[in-house]
């Protein structure tokens, strides 16, 4: 359960930095302290979906003992490379370039190794009952 946490986390922080919305006379972290931002952000709206969906999910988990099969069924389906997935999202390199480029290999890399884990926490023979 840890490493799914972890998992659900990683794609969060991902995500996070193209989920923020910036307008001027917001004070942004530069890396030394709070001042102005360089240039203004809307959030893309499909990472901010993903963002809010992800960072409930991993909550949730957190607060429970045991996940349900049926549980691990819907985190096996948001992982699975069909449309509308997380495997299947990518955010736009037109608008945000590298930084896109960069988060969705690491998206796709996270979707890939969660959709794994979620499947050998399937098959475990200590595996939750169904609900």
């Amino acid at each position: 359960m840890k490493e799914l946490l972890r998992l659900l986390r990683s794609a969060a922080d991902t995500l996070e930095p193209f989920s923020r919305q910036i307008r001027s006379g917001t004070l942004v972290w530069n890396g030394e302290k709070y001042a102005l931002p360089q240039k203004l952000q809307e959030p893309d709206p499909y990472a901010l979906m993903w963002y809010a969906q992800l960072t409930t999910i991993a909550s949730l988990l957190e607060c429970g003992n045991d996940i349900t099969e049926a549980q691990l069924r819907y985190l096996q389906d948001i992982f699975r490379g069909s449309m509308g997935t997380l495997a299947d999202f990518c955010l736009d390199t037109r608008q945000w370039g590298k930084a896109a480029e960069e988060a969705n290999y690491k998206l796709h890399e996270i979707a890939w190794q969660a959709l794994q884990h979620v499947n050998s926490m399937i098959r475990s023979p200590h595996a939750p009952q169904r609900v």
